[in-house]
Formats: C-alpha cells, structure tokens, sequence
C-alpha cells in the first residue's frame, strides 16, 4: 500500500465513526458536504491509479440519480441509454477487480434508486467501494445489513432498549468496512 491508500485506510474508520455518533446522537444525517469530499476525493485517486473505469460508473450512477432534476424527459432517456451502452463498453475491458466494483456500483445504485438505501448510505457504499474495490466488501456487507435486518426485526418485537442502536444505518458499513480491514491488515503483515 502507498502512502495514500495508508491515509485512506486511517481516515475512513474515524470518517465512518464521526457519522456514526453524529446519527446516533442526533437522529438525523450530516450535510451532504460530509459524503461528497471523500467521494470526490476517491474518484480523483482512483482515476489516477489506473481504474478510470470505476470512477466513471461511479460518476455516471450518480448523474443517473440526479436525472429527475432535469427539465426534460427526453434528455433523461437519453442520459439513461447514454450509460447503459458506456457500461457495456467498459466492462470487456476491465480488470477483474473493476468488474467486482462495477457490480457493488451498480447494486447499491439500484437499491437508492428503489429507495431501500437512503442518498447518504449510498454515496458513503460508493466510497466504500471504491476504497475496497472487491466483491469481499459488497459480500461482507449484505451479510452484515441481513444480520442487522433480523436483529432489528427481534427488537421491535421486545423492545430492547438498544433497538435504537440496531436501527442506526452506518452501523453494518462500520462493521463490513472492519471486518475487511482486519482481514488486510492481516494479509499485508502475514504476506
């Protein structure tokens, strides 16, 4: 890991902590100034290392979620159609890592586009995608997210006073974003 990845690797757990309290304490989300600094932050450095490709899914996912915004619904269309074909231009072309990407992009889009994630959540799986690159990340999370889902469901049913704990949305990206931290951490002393 360069010196870059090295300060990523630091700053995102505490990035990821800070919203955490911030949520669990006030009950409501930081400005989106706090999702769009190391989104863009990721972006640049990404397309620097040579996965362009990512970063321009990622950028063209979140120009498709602004389409609603646009005065037209023929140039919404076509902004549609527009990244459908760049998307399977891309893709042949991608390495390995960047196809797994690719579908964590497109998978946690899908689910703010359904409204099953809320824009924050989406931009900070963005980031976290972005970081992590892997299908080990999106893994990890679904299984951390199912986990919370049914720990959710079992509080509400008894009413635990930490229910309001499990309903926290930054709490299983903490934990994925952990787990596979741990896991590198790992590997880079290991090997």
């Amino acid at each position: 890991m360069n010196p870059f990845e090295w300060f990523f690797f630091i700053s995102f757990p505490i990035w990821l902590l800070a919203m955490f309290i911030w949520e669990y304490r006030y009950s409501r989300p930081l400005g989106l100034l706090w999702f769009i600094i190391p989104l863009l932050t990721m972006l640049i450095y990404r397309s620097f290392t040579g996965y362009w490709q990512l970063s321009l899914i990622t950028f063209i996912a979140l120009l498709l979620s602004e389409r609603r915004h646009l005065q037209s619904r023929i140039l919404s269309a076509m902004l549609l159609v527009s990244a459908a074909i760049l998307l399977f231009l891309l893709l042949p072309w991608a390495k390995p890592a960047i196809e797994e990407g690719i579908v964590g992009i497109c998978l946690f889009w899908i689910a703010w586009e359904r409204k099953i994630i809320s824009s924050q959540i989406a931009l900070t799986l963005f980031v976290c995608v972005l970081f992590w690159m892997g299908i080990g990340f999106i893994f990890v999370y679904i299984v951390i997210g199912l986990i919370f889902l049914l720990a959710i469901r079992l509080s509400t049913r008894k009413e635990k006073p930490f229910s309001r704990l499990w309903n926290s949305t930054y709490a299983p990206i903490i934990i994925s974003f952990l787990i596979i931290m741990i896991d590198r951490v790992f590997i880079h002393i290991l090997g």
